[in-house]
């Protein structure tokens, strides 16, 4: 599910300039074992261009599976070009946080009911109490671990977007103004 924009940028560039430059100024995500960042080269900044859209992430020495990466779309405006964004986890990293949910919600309600039909009067409160507990933990970490890890990235996204200000002879804009 997309997420509504909340960076937007106009540059002087056409949109074809925009994305040339991001190309020749980052490097490409591929993964390699003969790095210290796990990515091929040695710019800041690593991309995934498709078309006008792309995603940004800066090159790290340590893993941070939920630093906050950049979600992009270029569209012309004018003689420029508009670029409309976001920031958020890697795409994977949500989709592992909502199976992890799904995954301990399931595993609890089977522990938790079959734990109830035991019949085992003096234990199953304990049981009860500490499989809640379990469960309160795996929930916590699936909300401490995206937000420790945007935590961890809050100097990125200030990094991305001065790259994006520098690189593309752009500058903030204001969000256009909600209708309704």
């Amino acid at each position: 599910m997309p997420q509504t924009p909340s960076v937007f940028l106009q540059s002087a560039l056409g949109a074809e300039q925009c994305i040339e430059r991001l190309r020749e100024t980052t490097d490409e995500q591929h993964r390699t074992l003969l790095s210290f960042s796990g990515y091929r080269g040695s710019k800041p900044i690593l991309s995934r261009i498709e078309g006008y859209n792309f995603q940004l992430q800066k090159r790290r020495y340590y893993r941070n599976d939920f630093a906050p990466n950049f979600y992009g779309t270029i569209t012309p405006w004018g003689s420029g070009a508009r670029i409309e964004g976001y920031f958020g986890p890697p795409r994977w990293s949500a989709i592992f946080i909502r199976i992890w949910l799904g995954c301990v919600i399931v595993i609890w309600s089977v522990a938790f009911i079959a734990s109830m039909r035991t019949g085992r009067q003096p234990y199953h409160r304990g049981d009860a109490y500490v499989a809640l507990l379990v469960l309160a933990v795996m929930v916590f970490f699936a909300w401490f671990l995206p937000r420790f890890g945007d935590w961890l990235g809050r100097n990125e996204k200030t990094f991305i977007l001065q790259f994006l200000e520098t690189t593309l002879a752009a500058r903030r804009e204001p969000p256009p103004p909600t209708i309704g």
